[in-house]
């Protein structure tokens, strides 16, 4: 079965071109993303995406590796990154956009897309 998190993903609308290029680049980010993508957003052009019960292994998936090594790499306000693994604390918290709304809580992050 292996360890699982869940995760949250939301990016500014200034950084959305330069996301949608990753994707197009990276064809497993593109297919376990997109079906992610939430429709329905506070902020306009934004993007937010949220998966559960993933393996999300940064060092044992080349892919995960380079989105989390692109997604890092934009300024902080850009985007928001929020891991929550199965152990308890394992909480990892990346990026300012959105952090009022996007946190991290055992034993899912929470994803408020609500004002």
């Amino acid at each position: 079965m292996g360890y699982r998190s869940d995760v949250a993903i939301a990016v500014a609308p200034e950084a959305v071109d330069r996301f949608l290029g990753f994707l197009a680049t990276n064809e497993y980010m593109r297919r376990l993303l997109t079906p992610e993508m939430e429709s329905d957003t506070p902020e306009k052009g934004a993007l937010f995406f949220r998966i559960d019960y993933i393996r999300w292994y940064r060092y044992h998936s080349s892919d995960i590796e380079k989105f989390e090594n692109f997604l890092f790499s934009l300024e902080e306000d850009k985007y928001r990154f929020v891991r929550v693994g199965d152990d308890s604390g394992d909480i990892e918290e990346r990026g300012d956009f959105y952090d009022g709304y996007i946190f991290g809580s055992q034993p899912s992050p929470e994803l408020c897309l609500e004002f």
